[in-house]
């Protein structure tokens, strides 16, 4: 049970983290329903840089239960972890070895975050 929630949580950041091009093709779809100004209005918000940005906002305003603090940092971590398509354990077990080779990658993730 734990793996099958592991997997679903990594799915859930791949989908977050890959946000813009999943919108895009869900407007490509929906196209001929709505019109384009439509269209863009429906998903204007909907951006990598804003989901971020928003969960960045209620972690610092401490609104959320200590539990969902904690899931929202899990969060976070994971975002940066899943740069690194070679390791699946936690960041803090990497050696400089393991995750060396996704250098630019985690620092363009982490750098986002700021």
């Amino acid at each position: 049970m734990r793996e099958i929630k592991e997997k679903e949580f990594h799915n859930l950041i791949e989908w977050v983290t890959t946000i813009d091009s999943k919108v895009k093709k869900i407007m490509s779809v929906s196209r001929g329903k709505l019109t384009a100004e439509q269209q863009l209005l429906t998903f204007k918000n909907v951006t990598y840089s804003n989901f971020l940005a928003a969960l960045l906002r209620l972690l610092d305003a401490r609104v959320l239960t200590k539990n969902l603090q904690i899931a929202g940092l899990s969060l976070l971590r994971k975002i940066v972890e899943v740069e690194n398509k070679e390791m699946s354990t936690p960041a803090a077990d990497w050696d400089t070895e393991d995750w060396v080779h996704s250098k630019r990658i985690i620092t363009l993730k982490q750098d986002s975050m700021i």
